[in-house]
């Protein structure tokens, strides 16, 4: 019991680590896309 649930606690941090992972490159993203329409703006 010990064993599955250890294993279950792994695959849960894991996932929350990829989601995590997920979020940060649609912020990323979001924030690259951001500063491109403010740096097309300024220039144009």
């Amino acid at each position: 019991m010990t064993v599955l649930s250890s294993i279950i606690l792994k695959s849960a941090v894991l996932k929350g680590a990829a989601l995590k992972g997920a979020i940060l490159r649609c912020a990323i993203l979001k924030g690259a896309i951001l500063r491109s329409t403010i740096f097309k703006s300024a220039i144009a």
